[in-house]
């Protein structure tokens, strides 16, 4: 994350070097995009994916061969949020179709 605020910082300061301040929102809001699309684009593709580790974003845990995450086969019971729905729906009927 700070190599990429450096980035975004470094294009923006060079970018006003040459040029004015953006008269309008809109124009404002295209050079912002523009100055992040360019920072993002200048780092490493590894950089990214060790900030996103670092940060915690990439789930961890069991995974089975082909590197997919095992997950747990869901039971045939109900949950509770599924029973809830379906005493929601039958109330909705009850009042709006009666």
């Amino acid at each position: 994350m700070r190599t990429f605020k450096l980035r975004c910082r470094r294009v923006n300061v060079n970018h006003h070097i040459e040029h004015d301040f953006p008269e309008s929102t809109i124009a404002r809001r295209f050079l912002i995009t523009q100055v992040v699309v360019l920072a993002w684009e200048s780092i490493d593709d590894e950089l990214i994916a060790r900030g996103f580790l670092k940060a915690g974003l990439v789930p961890v845990g069991p995974r089975e061969a082909d590197g997919a995450f095992r997950l747990p086969k869901p039971s045939n019971e109900p949950s509770d949020v599924a029973e809830a729905a379906i005493e929601t729906e039958s109330e909705f009927k009850r009042l709006h179709l009666n």
